[in-house]
């Protein structure tokens, strides 16, 4: 039997009206997207823990207040965004989120004069090296590909979490892609396609 997976302002209603069961399927619907955005832009599985647990509180605070509920997931998002921002303005020795990187074990593993060719056969390890470069990209380019390939949001759905055009949102995409392209390449390794972000 095939599992139905309810349309958020349906669930929302339902919450609203009283399910208290409600509230937790959209908690369990919304988990992963939120989780794996703010763990690429913070890079630290514990706080990603302690800041997903803060978007969902508020989110629970401020259901009532959505008044379209068609546009939960953006909504949601944005919760998400402003608890990055906030994270990254009480870091004291770090000034811009994009200075936020993998640690350095990583780091050396990827860019080691002792490099195996290979290591890049590993699924895993391209994987870590996509995302290395995805973390070079401007923020407003590395937000954009986070929510779009990891979150896997809809260039309509990005546009209201950032609040500017769904055509500055493809732009910024496109030249976030594009910076991708030429960074693999200068680390040589041109052959990865975009599928191996996924």
């Amino acid at each position: 039997m095939e599992k139905t997976i309810w349309a958020d302002h349906t669930i929302i209603n339902q919450h609203l009206s009283g399910n208290q069961q409600a509230f937790t399927a959209l908690v369990k619907k919304h988990r992963p997207g939120i989780y794996q955005f703010i763990l690429k832009c913070i890079q630290n599985h514990e706080d990603t823990k302690d800041l997903s647990q803060k978007v969902f509180i508020k989110c629970y605070k401020g259901l009532t207040e959505l008044r379209d509920k068609t546009n939960f997931k953006s909504w949601l998002f944005s919760i998400a965004r402003n608890q990055v921002i906030d994270y990254q303005r009480s870091l004291k020795d770090i000034k811009n989120i994009d200075d936020l990187t993998t640690d350095d074990s990583e780091a050396q593993q990827i860019f080691s004069t002792d490099f195996n060719p290979e290591m890049a056969s590993d699924v895993v390890f391209r994987k870590k090296v996509i995302y290395r470069a995805i973390n070079q990209l401007p923020h407003e380019q590395k937000e954009v590909i986070v929510m779009k390939i990891y979150s896997q949001m809809t260039f309509a759905e990005i546009s209201k979490v950032v609040d500017v055009s769904e055509n500055t949102i493809k732009s910024r995409c496109y030249y976030g892609l594009t910076s991708i392209k030429k960074i693999l390449k200068k680390w040589n390794f041109q052959e990865y396609g975009y599928h191996e972000m996924y």
